[in-house]
């Protein structure tokens, strides 16, 4: 990336011109960043060690609380990665080795980690979740949700990026939930975990959301071997209203088992 500096400008009648010559300096240098950055793998780490808090401090028996604590260590197995080239990406969960003798708390974990996997279309505005759950496989397309995030100065370096904060409130059954994301406008592609694309000026490296958090590990810019992102053709597909009432049923045909 092209370093530069900018001398404070004059308080003369060309201040404004100096903030014109500034502002677009400071879009042409990041066009050419993403003009270099065509694809990249990004693996990310989870935990839900808020979520586990919330759980332990609250009401809850210890039968459900010791579930959740379990389901937090199991974790630590578990991992993702986000695929992208060009405006296309996929997210999806590693496939992990599961820990041993935790059956329970590894179903759990993959339950609460993985949603399913994301394909993103940033040209179209649109996603595609494909999850399968109890036997059946759900191909759900949506538009990009939009979200309205406060952006901050706050700034830290994850691996070799400098990254800025970016905060918002998400209201959930549960109750209203802050959300923390960390992106880099260095890689100026508003991409990231799940369905938190399309509203940040930078890739998330860090996503602390209501209940699970991730966190880059590592990232490889234009990698040896051409990244193809395959969105799933010749599908049946299943609406958001139908996605959600199976959800309900399922939720409820667990419970009559349990």
């Amino acid at each position: 990336m092209a370093n530069f500096k900018v001398r404070q400008p004059l308080k003369t009648k060309n201040m404004r011109n100096n903030h014109y010559i500034f502002a677009l300096l400071f879009i042409l240098i990041f066009d050419v960043v993403s003009s270099q950055i065509t694809e990249a793998t990004v693996h990310y780490d989870v935990n839900i060690d808020t979520l586990v808090k919330r759980i332990t401090d609250g009401d809850a028996n210890s039968i459900t609380k010791n579930m959740y604590i379990d389901a937090g260590k199991a974790m630590d197995n578990i991992s993702f990665t986000l695929n992208f080239k060009n405006n296309q990406a996929v997210f999806k969960k590693d496939i992990n080795l599961a820990i041993d003798g935790a059956e329970k708390a590894n179903k759990m974990a993959a339950v609460l980690a993985s949603q399913g996997t994301f394909y993103t279309d940033l040209t179209e505005h649109k996603q595609l979740l494909v999850r399968e759950f109890q036997g059946e496989t759900f191909n759900v397309p949506s538009v990009i949700p939009e979200r309205v995030w406060e952006l901050t100065t706050e700034t830290k370096t994850i691996g070799n990026f400098k990254c800025y904060k970016a905060i918002m409130t998400a209201e959930t059954s549960a109750g209203s939930f802050p959300v923390t994301a960390w992106y880099t406008p260095e890689i100026p592609l508003a991409l990231g975990p799940n369905n938190f694309v399309g509203n940040l000026p930078g890739l998330l490296l860090e996503l602390h959301d209501t209940a699970i958090s991730f966190t880059c590990t590592s990232l490889k810019i234009n990698p040896k071997k051409e990244i193809v992102i395959n969105w799933p053709q010749d599908i049946d597909l299943t609406s958001e209203e139908d996605y959600k009432k199976a959800g309900e049923s399922i939720k409820e045909k667990l419970k009559r088992n349990n």
